[in-house]
């Protein structure tokens, strides 16, 4: 049986998918967020929400909050986000 575990693809679901199966198991978890700059040249789309938004900072905030509360539950004692 494998180790180790790459998944590529929507980290929200992911996280989520993997917190019935892995819960307390996982030692490392590397996220790549959006950083919501705003580039067209990135790979993918950067801008999570408007410029123009009063509350884009809270909006950011919360989607961060999300991804890592779910990971946190999928972290064993020693576990590290990155």
């Amino acid at each position: 049986a494998y180790k180790n575990l790459i998944i590529e693809g929507d980290n929200f679901d992911a996280l989520r998918l993997l917190r019935s199966t892995h819960a307390n198991r996982v030692d490392v978890i590397y996220i790549d967020p959006p950083y919501n700059k705003g580039k067209k040249d990135w790979v993918y789309n950067d801008s999570f929400v408007r410029e123009t938004d009063r509350y884009r900072h809270s909006m950011w905030l919360e989607y961060m909050y999300q991804r890592l509360t779910l990971a946190r539950d999928l972290l064993s004692p020693t576990g590290s986000i990155f």
